[in-house]
């Protein structure tokens, strides 16, 4: 979802639903990123090193950039490994696209099957207004404890209340969007 194709500071965010076993998958399912003012404020961390070892065998699992928690996604239970499905397979369940707002929602459910009876994530971009919102929809089974990962080269902030963080980018040229 983007607010403009033609203004390289418009706001973008890419939402990952799909299948965690497909060739060179991570567990990201719900993962996101997100781009403004020429930057990537919100990122993905990316490929680790094929030569490490165990990464396509019995020590895939044990790399951070390959779990859920390496990624911007929610991890249920954070002692649970792996931490999403690995056999998982999700979908976007609605997407609209008007002049001043996008929304996408994802069942996601199935990475975290083992936990929840619903898990669904929404991202809205508001176009006009130039805003984002995630809204995590989650039931769970049982009592559980819930880590929302983020990952950004930006300095956050929280108020007083810790209930609201603000973000200051570092200006890095490497995060710099051409």
């Amino acid at each position: 979802m983007r607010n403009s194709w033609d203004d390289r500071n418009s706001l973008f965010i890419g939402f990952k639903a799909g299948k965690n076993s497909v060739g060179h998958a991570h567990l990201d399912i719900g993962s996101f990123v997100l781009d403004a003012s020429g930057y990537r404020w919100v990122v993905d961390l990316g490929a680790d090193n094929y030569n490490l070892p165990g990464y396509f065998g019995k020590n895939r699992w044990d790399y951070y950039r390959l779990r859920a928690e390496g990624h911007n996604t929610v991890v249920i239970n954070p002692s649970n490994q792996p931490d999403q499905e690995i056999d998982a397979d999700t979908k976007i369940i609605k997407f609209v696209s008007k002049d001043t707002y996008s929304f996408a929602i994802a069942d996601i459910k199935d990475a975290y099957r083992k936990f929840c009876e619903k898990f669904e994530r929404g991202i809205l971009l508001d176009k006009k207004d130039k805003f984002v919102i995630v809204e995590d929809d989650i039931v769970l089974k049982d009592k559980g404890e819930i880590w929302w990962f983020l990952h950004t080269p930006a300095n956050i902030k929280l108020k007083e209340d810790g209930k609201k963080a603000f973000w200051k980018l570092r200006i890095n040229p490497f995060t710099q969007l051409y």
